[in-house]
């Protein structure tokens, strides 16, 4: 047998071996389907990684971290002095019910409440005409005797800590007028609510209730068209950039831009505030001429933002129910504890009967006290309505870094970071580094990518 010939260099392959395929594995078409699927799936894993695996710089972002940093620009002093303010508060609170508890007390022991309620019945035997008559006397008495606090409350202590530019005279001008609505309003109110006692008894503090809500409901009404302008110039926003792009942000909501209005309230102080207010078509957003001085546009749109979030979700309507519901406990509690204090101590005062004019001090003081021990009840509420309209006004704005910047202005009038108990007593906001620590997180979920 011959061996077989050396390929020819014309050839491009070698002769086929027939003996050779016997020492070679086949492929076959199940290995071929496993292969197939094996590249598919790692190739599905591959875009997932990508999907979900941050840059470097993004991954790295901790929203612990950046509160510090930004908690780190709050100046010590100003920390200590804004703490010291807003601790101050708290006793004010405890101290002002103590002192009007005082003159409520004096007004009652010394008769004086009685002599006047005489005055009253005899001017006429009419109650409408008693009551209006007794609040002419008694509100303006009252507040003669509450006075020195007042003036140490609201002017003294707003001066030694640089928050108020008035002089004593504006200062005592805006509480004069202030003390006139009141007047008003009280008169208002006490003629109702008495000649309620005097024809629904035992159920008077349903009809005190509701005739309180109504009233509280009129007065968040009227109050940005005919209240507030008493005190400040309303005016719409400059032209410019600022009103451009505030322009786009709250017709995205469905708000009006004329219903943003900047107000002097460099007048009375220099804190950087802003709110809103009204009801059924009185709604709008009134922003300090302060917050033009010192936040820049960004900040000036982040704050839009938060009170632009309190229109969408009604958070006025919110708090108007929350304050029904508390005003109608204040009057049942008020039947109560008036019925069992009367019956004890009437005759001390000259007081005959829940609805006898003399016992309106004794109403007055049960009524600061029950104000009082429902303050935590009010903060709860007043934080989960600031608390949604931070989180909603980060989605509005999509500007975390200026939400914070403008929190760290705000904690000037605020305890930096309060007790557990200051906070569930007092607080009607989260508290400065919870707000901030809130911002970051928001960044964090989402705008992981973008820079400030």
């Amino acid at each position: 047998m011959c061996p077989m010939p050396p390929p020819s260099p014309c050839m491009p392959f070698p002769p086929h071996d027939p003996n050779g395929d016997k020492n070679r594995t086949m492929t076959t078409p199940s290995q071929i389907t496993r292969r197939l699927t094996s590249l598919i799936l790692l190739s599905g894993l591959i875009l997932m990684m990508g999907t979900f695996v941050r840059p470097a710089e993004a991954a790295t972002f901790d929203p612990l971290q950046a509160t510090e940093a930004l908690m780190a620009q709050i100046d010590i002093y100003a920390s200590e002095t804004s703490d010291a303010y807003y601790e101050g508060r708290y006793w004010l609170k405890f101290w002002g019910f103590l002192y009007a508890a005082a003159v409520c007390f004096f007004l009652l022991l010394t008769l004086i409440s009685s002599y006047i309620r005489d005055l009253a019945t005899q001017l006429s035997d009419r109650l409408w005409l008693q009551v209006p008559f007794y609040i002419l006397i008694y509100t303006p008495l009252a507040f003669l005797l509450y006075f020195p606090f007042l003036v140490y409350k609201d002017y003294t202590r707003e001066h030694q800590y640089g928050l108020s530019n008035q002089t004593f005279f504006q200062w005592l001008n805006s509480h004069m007028l202030m003390e006139v609505i009141n007047i008003l309003a009280i008169a208002l109110l006490l003629t109702l609510v008495y000649t309620a006692i005097q024809r629904a008894r035992r159920v008077w503090w349903l009809w005190g209730g509701t005739i309180a809500s109504l009233l509280l409901a009129f007065f968040m009404i009227v109050s940005p068209v005919l209240i507030e302008p008493m005190f400040n110039d309303f005016s719409p926003l400059e032209e410019g950039p600022l009103k451009q792009d505030l322009i786009v942000m709250a017709k995205a909501q469905g708000l009006d831009t004329d219903r943003i209005l900047i107000y002097d309230g460099s007048r009375q102080s220099s804190r950087m505030s802003g709110h809103i207010s009204g009801l059924f078509g009185t709604t709008r957003i009134a922003l300090s001429d302060t917050i033009l001085q010192n936040a820049d546009n960004r900040e000036i749109r982040a704050l839009i933002a938060h009170e632009i979030a309190h229109y969408t979700h009604h958070h006025l309507y919110l708090a108007f129910a929350g304050l029904a519901v508390m005003i109608f406990g204040g009057f049942f509690f008020l039947n109560w504890s008036l019925s069992w204090i009367i019956t004890r101590y009437g005759a001390l005062w000259r007081i005959n009967h829940i609805g006898d004019l003399a016992g309106l001090p004794l109403m007055i003081l049960l009524i600061s006290s029950y104000t009082l021990l429902i303050t935590p009840l009010d903060a709860a509420l007043n934080r989960y309505i600031e608390d949604e309209a931070d989180l909603v006004g980060l989605e509005i704005s999509q500007d975390p870094d200026a939400m914070a910047r403008l929190y760290i202005k705000l904690a000037k009038y605020r305890k930096i970071r309060p007790n557990a108990l200051e906070e569930f007593l007092f607080y009607r906001e989260m508290p400065t580094e919870e707000r901030i620590l809130e911002a970051m997180r928001w960044k964090a979920n989402h705008m992981e990518n973008k820079e400030d």
